[in-house]
C-alpha cells in the first residue's frame, strides 16, 4: 500500500521495524487478523539485506520444484524461500528454477509480495531512537518524526558485522566490504578468520587465484550434514573442503589469532592452536573477516535497551520471542534464533516465514483479542490417529522447525480433544502447561530415543528426520513414541510398520487415561 499518513499523536497497536522475510510474514499474519500495523523500513525496498548478501549472491535456500506432489502445504518441505500466502502466484518457483537461486529474484520476489498483499509499509523510514513512553513505546526517526505503539517487533536482522576483538584488526578486511578484484589475490597467501558458509564461500572465491588458503576460528569445524543444521557448513561450499583433504596448498586450522601486525606488505597472524596451545606466527598477503553478523541495538535507550544472549550477537528472548528484560518487545526473522540457537531452522527463511505466523497470534493474544478458533476431534483412537497421520504426512511447518515447533492435542471438555497447531515447544516447558491436563504433542526431530531400551526397538538408529509423538499426565511426559525413518520421507502406510506402532501407542495412553472405552 505504500506510505501512510500517520500522525505524530496516533499509536499503532503494532509497530514492525525491518521489512524482511521476518516483517514482511509478520505484517501478512497481522493484516489477516485485522491488527492495526505499521511496517517500517529503513531503505528504499523491502529485503535489503538480500541486495548485499550473500556476496557471491547464490543463496543455500533450496528451491526443488519437481517434488512428485501435488499438495502446496507439503511442498513448502523443499520449497524454502516462499512466504506464506493464501495467493498461489505469490509462490516462489515463479520466480526461479535454481535449485540454489540468486539473492536478487529473491528481493525481487520479496517486493513483488509486499505490493501483492498491499502491506502498510512506510520506506526510507531510518530509526534512530527506542524509547518507553506510558502506552508502549516511541520511536524517533532521523528526521525527528515520532511513531508510537503499544507492542514493538524488531525485525531488523543481525545487520552489523560481528568483528572479533584481535589486536592489528584494522590491518584486515571484512566479508562485507572485502575487494573481489581477482588480480588482488593472484599469487597471494590469504587467511580467512572464521569457518562458516561465508568463510567457505570466500574461499571458493578465492581458490582459482590465490596460492594459499588459511581459514581459521578457535572451534573445530560444523558440517550441516553431520550435525543437520542447515546454518552449519553447506555442501554447495565443499570444494574448499577437497583442497584441504587432499592437501592442495588449503588448511583448515583450528586456533585463536592473538594479534596482527604489519611487515612491509605483509601481514603477520600470531596464533595459538587450540589442540595444545602452540604458538605459530604465519605470514599472508591478505587477511578478511568471516565471522558473520551480530544485532545492533544502538538506537535503544537505557530505558528499555534489550539484554543480549549468545555472545552477545544475538536479543535475550523468552518463549514467546519477546525480550528477556522488556516487556511488549518482541523480535521477528533472524531474531528469533536464540530460541532454538543452532538446533533448528529458525535463523532462515523456512523456519522464519512459520514464527512470524505464530508470533502474529502471540501478539492477537497479547492485544486481549479472543483466541483464534482450534479444530476439536472426537476422543477417540481412531480419530486421533487419522489426524495425527494427517500431520505427520503434510506438515511442513514442524519438518522445518523440528524439535522447534509442536502440535499439541488437548484433553476438553465433553470427551473431546482440542487440537492446537504450530505451538512452540518452549511455551510447553512454561509453567502453566504443568497445570493438570493430558495433552498429546508431536513434532519432528532428528535424534532417536534417549532411553536404551527404547532405542533397540528401532530395525535403525534414525538419526535423521522422522517424528515423535510424546504424552503428558499433569504435566509430566509420561511416554514417548519415535516413529521409523521413511526412505521417502512420506509416512503414508496407516496399517504397516509406520502406522501401527504408533496407534497401538496412542490408544495405550486413551484407554489408560479413561478417555475412550475398550468398545
Amino acid at each position: 500500500m505504500g506510505d501512510r499518513g500517520n500522525s505524530s499523536n496516533k499509536r499503532y497497536e503494532v509497530l514492525i521495524v525491518g521489512a524482511g522475510p521476518g516483517g514482511i510474514q509478520l505484517a501478512t499474519k497481522l493484516q489477516s487478523l485485522g491488527i492495526d500495523y505499521l511496517l517500517i523500513e529503513r531503505e528504499n525496498c523491502a529485503g535489503s539485506f538480500f541486495s548485499r548478501f550473500p556476496v557471491d549472491r547464490k543463496l543455500l535456500s533450496i528451491n526443488k520444484l519437481n517434488t512428485g506432489e501435488d499438495d502446496p502445504e507439503k511442498n513448502l518441505r523443499w520449497d524454502w524461500n516462499s512466504l506464506l500466502s493464501e495467493r498461489s502466484h505469490l509462490a516462489y518457483s515463479n520466480y526461479s528454477s535454481d535449485f540454489f537461486p540468486s539473492a536478487d529474484s529473491f528481493v525481487t520476489y520479496l517486493n513483488d509480495f509486499v505490493a501483492e498483499q498491499k502491506l502498510h509499509i512506510s520506506y526510507n523510514i531510518n530509526i534512530v531512537s527506542v524509547c518507553r513512553d506510558e502506552g508502549g513505546f516511541s520511536l524517533f526517526d532521523e528526521k525527528g518524526k515520532q511513531y508510537f505503539c503499544r507492542l514493538l517487533v524488531i525485525a531488523t536482522g543481525l545487520s552489523l558485522a560481528n568483528v572479533p576483538d584481535i589486536p592489528g584488526a584494522e590491518f584486515c578486511e571484512n566479508y562485507t566490504n572485502y575487494n573481489r578484484d581477482p588480480s588482488l589475490a593472484r599469487g597471494k597467501d590469504v587467511l580467512i578468520i572464521g569457518k562458516g558458509n561465508s568463510a567457505f564461500e570466500t574461499a571458493e572465491y578465492l581458490l582459482p587465484h590465490a596460492v594459499h588458503i588459511h581459514l581459521i576460528s578457535p572451534k573445530s569445524l560444523r558440517l550441516a550434514m553431520h550435525t543437520h543444521y542447515v546454518g552449519d557448513v553447506r555442501s554447495v561450499n565443499g570444494t574448499f573442503l577437497d583442497t584441504f583433504f587432499l592437501k592442495q596448498q588449503s588448511a583448515i586450522l583450528n586456533g585463536n589469532i592473538a594479534r596482527v601486525q604489519k611487515e612491509g606488505d605483509k601481514l603477520i597472524a600470531r596464533i595459538s592452536f587450540s589442540e595444545n596451545q602452540a604458538e605459530l606466527s604465519l605470514k599472508y598477503d591478505r587477511i578478511v573477516v568471516c565471522t558473520g553478523f551480530r544485532f545492533d541495538r544502538d538506537m535503544f535507550s537505557d530505558d528499555c535497551k534489550p539484554s543480549l544472549d549468545h555472545e552477545d550477537r544475538l536479543p535475550a528472548l523468552n518463549c514467546r520471542w519477546e525480550s528477556a528484560n522488556i516487556r511488549n518487545m518482541f523480535f521477528c526473522g533472524a531474531l528469533m534464533q536464540s530460541s532454538d540457537y543452532k538446533r533448528s531452522s529458525s535463523a532462515f527463511i523456512h523456519g522464519i516465514r512459520y514464527n512470524a505466523t505464530v508470533l502474529g497470534g502471540l501478539l492477537h493474544e497479547r492485544l486481549g483479542r479472543s483466541a483464534p478458533a482450534t479444530e476439536t476431534l472426537k476422543c477417540t483412537t481412531e480419530c486421533v490417529f487419522a489426524k495425527l497421520f494427517e500431520r505427520i504426512h503434510q506438515s511442513s511447518s514442524l519438518w522445518h522447525l523440528h524439535d522447534s515447533l509442536c502440535d499439541v492435542y488437548v484433553l476438553s471438555s465433553g470427551a473431546r480433544l482440542e487440537l492446537l497447531r504450530d505451538v512452540p515447544i518452549n511455551i510447553m516447558r512454561a509453567d502453566h502447561w504443568a497445570a493438570p491436563s493430558t495433552r498429546i504433542e508431536f513434532s519432528f526431530t532428528f535424534s532417536a530415543p534417549s532411553d536404551p531400551t527404547e532405542r533397540a526397538k528401532f530395525s535403525l538408529p534414525s538419526p535423521l528426520i522422522h517424528p515423535r509423538v510424546r504424552f503428558f499426565r499433569n504435566g509430566s511426559m509420561i511416554s514417548e513414541f519415535h516413529m521409523y525413518e521413511d526412505i521417502y520421507a512420506d509416512w503414508k502406510d496407516t496399517t504397516g510398520p509406520f502406522g501401527t506402532p504408533l496407534k497401538i501407542a496412542l490408544g495405550k495412553f486413551l484407554l489408560e487415561d479413561k478417555l475412550v472405552t475398550q468398545g
